[in-house]
């Protein structure tokens, strides 16, 4: 497995996962649980409980190339 993308906003792993399930992918999100008990506060000191998001060894490219265009996108509604 490997990791591919990480937020401390769970909303944005989460959209992530659905693009790449939506493609046809397995994935996961490990530490959602602890971005919820995270969020009081401390989260963006607690980047390692942050949720990642998590692909097969051989979706690894396919996987990153949909999470880039997916970080080009918001950052292109940030410029609004």
């Amino acid at each position: 497995m490997k990791k591919i993308f990480t937020s401390r906003n769970l909303t944005y792993v989460d959209l992530a996962k659905s693009l790449l399930e939506s493609d046809g992918l397995t994935c996961f999100i490990k530490n959602e649980h602890s971005a919820h008990s995270a969020a009081g506060g401390l989260g963006y000191a607690m980047a390692f409980a942050w949720p990642e998001l998590w692909v097969n060894d051989d979706d690894e490219e396919r996987a990153k190339d949909i999470i880039e265009q997916f970080k080009v996108n918001q950052d292109a509604g940030n410029d609004e």
